[in-house]
């Protein structure tokens, strides 16, 4: 069947935001004196697309210290976003794809920002939908956001793409019923998106241009 929509993941995707939230949850970790991530890539590979899991690592396991943490990621992430860059090259294939598909995003991202940075990167036209954490009940890994997105696009899941980063991209995108892409580029490397068996992995934003089936 024909593509109709094509979906993208935003942090990891779309935008770099690795160093900034490496930044901000060695700053959570110092001011609770827990365990830090020693490198932006260990905190990707410890990363499963749950906080809570992340803050177990750390040694966060009480209701009182969650609540400082999630409190010092907010104000920090709040002030930090413009500094986070867009993947280069990926406006010209984002603007390249919206002449020929739907587009939209899905992401645990406060969809506030999300629209802040496309505004500012000239692609606010180019989407059509963007599902973020409180759109549905169930967040990635479960399939309800790509669900709800591909229905706002008014597409079935076998006209669907998804693509995304991180091994919980690739089993939303299965669940969800749509054809999956994995991109190189964002927190989770080539052989921990190969486990999860994606259509496609491309390592560029040119390659992924031609890569949409």
């Amino acid at each position: 069947m024909i593509t109709k929509a094509v979906i993208f993941d935003y942090d990891g995707v779309i935008v770099n935001s690795l160093n900034v939230v490496f930044g901000i949850y060695r700053e959570i970790s110092r001011k609770l004196h827990k365990i830090e991530f020693k490198t932006p890539q260990e905190l990707a590979d410890s990363f499963d697309g749950d906080w809570k899991n992340l803050y177990a690592r750390l040694g966060i396991t009480n209701e009182s210290e969650e609540t400082i943490a999630s409190r010092i990621y907010a104000e920090t992430i709040t002030v930090s976003m413009a500094s986070i860059p867009v993947i280069a090259g990926m406006p010209e294939v984002v603007q390249s794809l919206a002449q020929k598909y739907a587009l939209g995003i899905v992401t645990n991202t406060q969809k506030a920002f999300i629209v802040d940075k496309l505004k500012e990167s000239r692609l606010t036209d180019c989407f059509r939908a963007i599902v973020d954490y409180q759109d549905t009940p169930k967040r990635k890994p479960e399939p309800d956001q790509i669900i709800e997105c591909m229905r706002r696009l008014e597409a079935k899941p076998e006209e669907a793409v998804y693509i995304g980063d991180m091994d919980g991209d690739m089993i939303a995108g299965r669940r969800a019923g749509a054809k999956v892409i994995g991109v190189t580029w964002g927190w989770h490397k080539r052989e921990k998106l190969e486990q999860h068996k994606p259509d496609i992995i491309v390592e560029s934003p040119q390659e992924l241009a031609g890569a949409i089936p």
